[in-house]
This record gives structure tokens, C-alpha cells and sequence, in this order.
């Protein structure tokens, strides 16, 4: 029994050696090259979790210990890159090795800003092109959404919609396809399971639900408002034979304002069919800006109402709401107009 004893802990203290030195020499992991950065104040403990997090190391716990034991302790934030099978002396002399320090920059898109209003900022604070970056987010990065937008060659631009209103933390002079994968990651998470739930039960489409969202984002000021604005135009679009135009003015101001910004005036005319819901049938061909939650939950989960009309003072800020086209214009007398 002794002897059984003896050899099954002979057996596991050998195999669990193996695996330890598997870990410390970096056989079996993958060649993969991984760039991150490493924030000032991390430790020989944080280093250890924050590489296990990024996929370069196994074993944490074993980590620290060798790092303890080689004596090397003071870990150098900044840009870095790694790979999985580097052995961990090597990964430690990287840790400590004196590094260039990417300068970072804050970044604040608001609610219903523009593509070309977004990639106009990253420009101003020098994160990148605002060319680069429009081109960049308007190709496909592999994203889940991406895949069944129904967009057209015609929509002015391709991603307009998806960059989710957020405070970002960006490099200064990032690539470009750098800065579109961080956002397009935040809308992705920002949707989420729940949130597609609801899309696929409001028998709009993602691009529909966003497209929408971009008006009554530019339209309303509240969340109550929001979701009021949002059943008048999905009871229009619900009867296209009497309300065959949204007539939404923010459709007509992206003609105007952003197109003519973006493409020069000469261009207006060609995207007026397009966008302005005082011309074209049902949704313009694409959002005319990037919606905030608040903005997608009121097309997803709109007032019930009877209203087919609406109009804001432009003194008092008030919305005044009416089911028939009588009501509107005693509204619009109401509201000064």
C-alpha cells in the first residue's frame, strides 16, 4: 500500500512537473503574435492575470512565482507584443524592457452625430484620417451584425448607424481598422441578446430598427417623446396607402447639412429621393445618424397610440401629437406655426 502510495504521488508530483515546464518553455502554445498594452501601475500580480487574460500564458499562479524568483519586478507600461510560445524569461525581460508609451486620447460621440460629423472628431483629435476611418468602417470586419444589413449602393454611407454613441478611449495616430474594431465591438456588445430578441420580434429588420432609430433619435428630446415619435412613424409605415411619406424634417436637414458637407452641394440632388422622407416611400435608404439606446428601445418598444402626426414648439419645446390631420393643424397653430 505504502509502495502504491508512494509511486502515485511520484507519478503526479512528475507528471505535474512535465506540465509546468510545458508551461515555462512555451511548448505546444501557439505562435501567434499579440500586441496589447500594458497600463501604468501594473505589477508583477496584475501582469500575470492581464497576460493569462490575453491568451499567453496558462498558469498565472506559476507565473508570478518565476517572476518573483528571477528578481524582476518592475513591469513597463506601454504598447507590447507577445506570443503564446515564448518561453517565460523571455516574456519577463519584455515585461521589464523600456518601451515606447502610446499617447491615448478620450473621445465623445453623441447621440444622433453624423459618420462624417464621428470621423471629423477622430480627425480634430488626431486619432486618425477621417477618409481612412469612414473607409474603414464602411467595409465589413466580420462582425455578426454585419452580415444581413440590407444596404444598397446607393445608401451614402455603408455603416452609418452602427457607430454606438460612447466615450472611447483611443491611440493617437491609431491605424484606422484599430479604431473601427473597438467600435463596432462596443455596438455588438451594446445590442446584445435581449436587445436582437426584441428585433427579431418588432418584424423590422436591424438595418429597418436602425434606420428608424436615426429619425426619432434626431426628433425627439425624451424618452417618452421618443417612444410617441416612434409609434407615428410606425403607424404611417403601417399604412403606406394614406401615409405614403414619413415626413420627418431631421431626413431632409441630412440632405441638406451632412450630404452637402460630406459631398459638396452639386450632390444634394441625387440623394434627395433618397433620404428626405418628404419625397421618398416609407424609410430613407439608410440612417441618417447614430442612434443612442434610448433611441433603438423606442422602435422597439414604441407607445401604443392612434397618432399619425406631430409637431414641436419651436419656442417652448413642447410636442403636440394628433391622430388626424385636423387636430395636427389646430396643433401647428399651437405651436406657432
Amino acid at each position: 500500500m505504502i509502495t502504491v502510495i508512494v509511486v502515485s504521488i511520484s507519478f503526479i508530483l512528475a507528471f505535474s512537473a512535465i506540465q509546468l515546464g510545458v508551461e515555462y518553455m512555451g511548448l505546444t502554445r501557439s505562435d501567434e503574435t499579440i500586441t496589447f498594452d500594458i497600463p501604468e501601475g501594473t505589477t508583477r500580480e496584475t501582469a500575470a492575470d492581464l497576460l493569462y487574460q490575453k491568451g499567453i500564458i496558462g498558469n498565472p499562479s506559476f507565473f508570478k512565482t518565476v517572476m518573483k524568483i528571477s528578481g524582476k519586478t518592475d513591469v513597463v507600461a506601454g504598447s507590447i507584443t507577445l506570443s503564446p510560445n515564448m518561453t517565460y524569461p523571455s516574456i519577463i525581460s519584455a515585461l521589464v524592457r523600456s518601451r515606447r508609451v502610446y499617447e491615448t486620447v478620450t473621445v465623445t460621440f453623441t447621440e444622433g452625430m453624423s459618420l462624417y460629423k464621428a470621423a471629423k472628431l477622430l480627425e480634430e483629435k488626431q486619432v486618425c484620417a477621417a477618409s481612412d476611418f469612414i473607409a474603414a468602417f464602411n467595409e465589413n470586419s466580420g462582425f455578426d451584425f454585419e452580415k444581413d444589413l440590407d444596404t444598397t449602393p446607393q445608401t451614402l454611407y455603408k455603416m452609418e448607424g452602427f457607430l454606438f454613441p460612447d466615450t472611447y478611449e483611443f491611440y493617437v495616430q491609431d491605424d484606422p481598422a484599430n479604431v473601427v474594431t473597438k467600435i463596432k465591438t462596443n455596438f455588438e456588445s451594446k445590442m446584445g441578446v435581449e436587445v436582437m430578441k426584441l428585433v427579431e420580434q418588432s418584424g423590422l429588420s436591424l438595418y429597418e430598427v436602425i434606420t428608424l432609430a436615426s429619425i426619432v433619435q434626431a426628433e425627439g428630446d425624451t424618452e417618452t417623446n421618443m417612444k410617441l415619435i416612434s409609434s407615428v412613424f410606425l403607424n404611417r409605415l403601417s399604412d403606406p396607402s394614406t401615409y405614403p411619406h414619413l415626413e420627418s424634417d431631421s431626413t431632409y436637414f441630412y440632405v441638406t447639412n451632412t450630404i452637402a458637407s460630406a459631398l459638396g452641394n452639386n450632390s444634394v440632388s441625387s440623394y434627395e429621393s433618397l433620404y428626405n422622407t418628404y419625397t421618398c416611400f416609407g424609410l430613407p435608404i439608410g440612417p441618417i445618424g447614430n442612434p443612442g439606446m434610448q433611441a433603438i428601445l423606442a422602435v422597439l418598444e414604441p407607445e401604443t397610440t392612434d397618432y399619425y402626426f406631430f409637431v414641436t414648439d419651436s419656442v417652448t419645446g413642447e410636442y403636440y401629437y394628433a391622430s388626424t390631420y385636423e387636430q395636427h393643424k389646430i396643433n401647428c397653430e399651437k405651436a406657432g406655426y
